[in-house]
């Protein structure tokens, strides 16, 4: 997760270095957004009509989430740089 979170804040530096300050905005939206639904999936396990739902991996299940969440965001930010 390192990695990705040292991508993240570089990557969100030299956006807003240019000027552009919506897409770092766009980027932290989506990932906090996937975290937002990811973590409690990750955490809780719980019994639906439809069988299980969740992997209930608690505080792990936080860190994996937010792991993956992160890693997401700076692959986004690598494609837009790439372009």
């Amino acid at each position: 997760a390192a990695p990705a979170v040292v991508l993240l804040t570089a990557s969100e530096g030299i956006f807003r270095g240019f000027g552009d300050v919506i897409t770092p905005w766009k980027v932290s939206l989506v990932v906090a957004g996937l975290n937002l639904v990811l973590d409690p999936f990750c955490m809780f396990r719980k019994q639906t009509g439809m069988g299980m739902m969740g992997l209930g991996m608690g505080i792990k299940g936080a860190a994996v989430a937010t792991s993956f969440s992160q890693l997401c965001g700076a692959l986004l930010y690598g494609s837009l740089l790439l372009r």
